[in-house]
């Protein structure tokens, strides 16, 4: 069974987004048929035109032409009743893959994908903070060329780039956030299109790592946070199965949402914000503050990481003080993780990204019950689970950014009403 289907057969909410026979919206029809195939293989024609709405001959047109594409297939015919037979489809699971890299101080690596949402290739790399564009650039370009070296089957769709929050937000020049070595996501697109000549997207690592949640099917809900911990933190929120991005692709800031009442007063005038008291390197600082981790640079994202390794082994084998730390970060995003809940009516929060593996098991412990005393009672349950993706999740959905404009109907203000 190919990735993001359902045992059961069933369709989940996403799935009932609806088609149009117009014209002008032929391609989204087609992506609508492609994902629709994806998710369900050995789905029939008849089955595609009730559940989009197309009429029967415009989903012949869209399948004859995936299949021209070479991007789905004809699995023979499927009994119906009264002894009928229906056209079956599956995806050709090498038709299209992408590329997709998370650049990560702490752990980088380029993983191809295909459309089945299997890892297909990984080409590790190393980076670092200081890294300019010109080092990132050739780093990334090194490693795609290896991989096309080796003869990989399939239409490479493109490059998908994972990035730090603060290095792709977008707004006025002169405000625009950058990391440490001074580029933003403008500049290393435009490096990476020139130098490797193929389709490059770019977008916050924690938007990729909910969309490859998303994408490979690992995932029940539809309306879900994905807590993103790495270099920096961030949420990756979608609502309907489809990921919202915000006006400037900057949605899922957690900068100054509240996680510790009592804690030091943030710039913004807040108490105890997330991007304040939380983020990695604030552990790390606790952890100081406590007489551990005094070999660690908080300022180093690659110390920082390694620092939280550090901590949860520490913790794991008895030591209060460390201990100490992971319970304060498990509360903190716990209550950021009721907010959000609460906010955006989600019924399930999930963790991951490069550090949260140490810091898994004081969240299972607390982050459930914070979350359930903060949401309130007689609300909608929320579930808190780790990411099954594990610490490739940002570069598996650096890569689905890509893929989704082949086979995800993410576009919501084409979909029409049922």
């Amino acid at each position: 069974m190919l990735a993001g289907a359902r045992p059961d057969g069933g369709v989940v909410a996403d799935m009932l987004q609806r088609g149009s026979n117009l014209p002008r919206v032929g391609d989204y029809n087609e992506v609508l048929v492609m994902d629709l195939i994806r998710r369900h293989p050995g789905i029939s024609r008849i089955e595609l035109a009730e559940r989009t709405g197309l009429s029967g001959q415009t989903v012949l047109n869209i399948c004859r032409r995936l299949i021209g594409k070479n991007l789905i297939n004809q699995i023979g015919q499927i009994r119906s009743g009264a002894g009928g037979r229906r056209l079956a489809y599956q995806v050709v699971p090498d038709g299209r893959y992408a590329i997709g890299v998370d650049i990560d101080p702490a752990r980088t690596v380029l993983i191809a994908v295909n459309l089945a949402g299997e890892v297909i290739d990984r080409m590790p790399l190393r980076m670092d903070d200081h890294s300019d564009i010109d080092q990132i650039v050739a780093g990334i370009d090194r490693a795609t060329r290896d991989h096309l070296s080796r003869g990989r089957r399939g239409t490479l769709s493109g490059l998908g780039v994972a990035l730090p929050r603060a290095a792709t937000a977008r707004c006025d020049p002169a405000d625009r956030q950058q990391t440490r070595a001074g580029w933003n996501a403008d500049e290393l697109r435009d490096s990476l299109r020139s130098r490797l000549r193929i389709p490059v997207r770019i977008g916050p690592d924690a938007v990729a790592a909910a969309t490859a949640e998303l994408w490979a099917g690992t995932i029940d809900s539809q309306n879900f946070a994905f807590i993103y911990l790495g270099a920096s933190v961030g949420a990756g929120v979608a609502l309907g199965g489809e990921i919202l991005r915000g006006e400037t692709d900057n949605l899922g800031r957690l900068d100054h949402l509240g996680g510790d009442p009592n804690g030091p007063v943030c710039a913004c005038g807040g108490r105890g914000c997330i991007g304040a008291v939380a983020e990695p390197s604030h552990l790390v600082v606790r952890a100081r503050d406590l007489g551990l981790l005094n070999g660690t640079d908080p300022d180093d994202p690659v110390s920082t990481a390694a620092g939280i390794v550090e901590l949860g082994r520490l913790a794991e084998y008895g030591d209060s003080a460390a201990a100490e730390v992971l319970d304060y970060a498990a509360r903190t995003y716990g209550r950021a993780a009721a907010t959000l809940a609460g906010l955006l009516d989600l019924d399930t929060i999930v963790f991951g990204g490069p550090n949260w593996p140490p810091l898994e098991p004081a969240f299972r412990r607390i982050v459930p019950q914070t979350i359930e005393a903060l949401v309130g009672a007689g609300a909608p349950e929320v579930t808190m689970r780790s990411t099954t993706l594990g610490g490739e999740v940002g570069s598996i959905g650096a890569a689905s950014l890509l893929l989704a404009e082949t086979a995800g109907p993410f576009v919501a203000h084409l979909v029409l009403p049922a």
